[in-house]
């Protein structure tokens, strides 16, 4: 079947021009840039954690380090450099630019989604004294290690109202 539609269909021959535009648009970005924009926010974060142990209380540089040593503000200060050098430098316009980061947005939210939620159940647990609970009773029976993690997961899967 799909050969016989294969013989129907009548394609052109791509040309040269068309394949240099398409070219032009996939140009992706050096290996030392797309690093250097990971270990960017890294580094920032660390030298703010390390001002803070270094730097005497009274220093007047430790307020700022420490703000722009904030995880949320390194992550930001990442996200601008990543526009400016992985979209402007490049010529895109910006509506290229909102189009490629747009698509890019489910697949961050389910993974931040995710472990938001599992923070938060981490917190629950923590908080109704389940965790507590479920430690004390494995002490008092010595288990194997594998029976005692499907124990725990029996008991995690309980307590958040899932049947096994």
């Amino acid at each position: 079947m799909s050969v016989e539609v294969l013989e129907q269909m009548q394609l052109a021959p791509a040309s040269e021009e068309g394949a240099t535009k398409l070219s032009d648009k996939i140009n992706p970005p050096g290996v030392a840039l797309v690093t250097s924009l990971i270990v960017i926010p890294i580094a920032i974060i660390m030298a703010g954690t390390v001002s803070a142990t270094l730097m005497p209380p009274s220093h007047p540089l430790l307020g700022t380090l420490q703000l722009i040593g904030s995880p949320m503000v390194a992550l930001m200060i990442a996200l601008v450099l990543a526009f400016w050098l992985l979209a402007l430098r490049r010529g895109w316009s910006l509506q290229h630019t909102s189009d490629i980061m747009g698509s890019a947005l489910p697949t961050a939210a389910v993974v931040i989604l995710v472990t938001g939620a599992g923070g938060v159940f981490g917190k629950v647990l923590v908080e109704s004294g389940v965790g507590k609970a479920l430690a004390n009773m494995l002490q008092m029976i010595d288990l194997p290690l594998l029976p005692a993690a499907f124990i725990i997961s029996l008991a995690l899967r309980a307590s958040q109202g899932q049947q096994p």
